[in-house]
């Protein structure tokens, strides 16, 4: 669908995107040498790409107008299929949405069958179809997804050492693993993974010249939000300041 130069520079957008740590994997690592093509995507990735990036990616590198007999809704379909997995897998789910989602979906494979050949459509295109239904039946996606296994089995992956015996060599290394956890808990003084912090970002360090009550580390998760304290919430905070405070002592006699 794409020229080779709009391929380039949707890659060049896909190098510079920054997620949070853990969000998803760093995209620069699946460019191809050539820059033209992404390869080497986990299942989660291509989730996080078709929710959150292809619907904001490919504007301004996707005609609007249909060009060689293509249909130009190329965009606003991409678009619908993200929102509709992004809605399916939200935290929070109704009825009337899950409702919604199952004529949405009809429409949108509709649209995708305007723009691909017949073989791009095979059963896993189709089972979406299929997923409203599911939604219903077992509840929010995150109760049921793989993902937390698929870690857990790569972890187990990377530490298999002899082909030969696969089962010895992960007995043995998730024995040495709890063995070092178990230690690290009661080690003091040393550098640990509990005591450090994490990914060698600090973050979570006080204050310097901060006052005794609020010399303590906090480490900020999720998006930012606007929350006005009430009268009383203010007068407990003055309260508390004025009562645990070693600088406010002085003040207070």
């Amino acid at each position: 669908m794409l020229a080779k130069e709009k391929r380039i520079e949707l890659c060049n957008f896909l190098k510079s995107i920054k997620f949070p740590h853990g969000y998803a994997a760093n995209l620069a690592k699946c460019i191809s040498s050539d820059g033209s093509k992404v390869q080497g995507l986990k299942t989660h990735d291509c989730h996080v790409l078709l929710q959150r990036i292809l619907p904001a990616g490919l504007r301004g590198f996707v005609e609007k107008k249909p060009v060689l007999g293509i249909c130009g809704e190329l965009y606003e379909t991409i678009a619908e299929l993200g929102k509709f997995f992004r809605e399916l897998c939200s935290r929070n789910l109704r009825i009337d949405v899950i409702n919604r989602l199952k004529r949405d979906i009809v429409l949108i494979l509709c649209k995708l069958e305007k723009i691909y050949p017949p073989a791009f459509f095979d059963v896993m295109v189709h089972l979406a179809v299929h997923l409203p239904d599911q939604i219903l039946l077992t509840g929010p996606v995150q109760y049921g997804w793989m993902y937390p296994i698929e870690r857990r089995m790569g972890t187990f992956k990377n530490s298999m050492r002899n082909r030969a015996r696969p089962e010895g060599s992960i007995a043995e290394a998730y024995a040495a693993t709890d063995t070092l956890t178990f230690c690290s808990r009661y080690i003091e003084d040393v550098d640990t993974r509990f005591n450090r912090d994490a990914h060698g970002t600090s973050g979570d360090e006080p204050v310097g010249d901060d006052i005794f009550v609020f010399m303590h580390g906090v480490k900020l998760m999720g998006g930012s939000s606007v929350d006005r304290a009430s009268d009383e919430d203010l007068e407990k905070l003055v309260w508390y300041v004025l009562n645990n405070c070693d600088e406010v002592y002085p003040y207070v006699e």
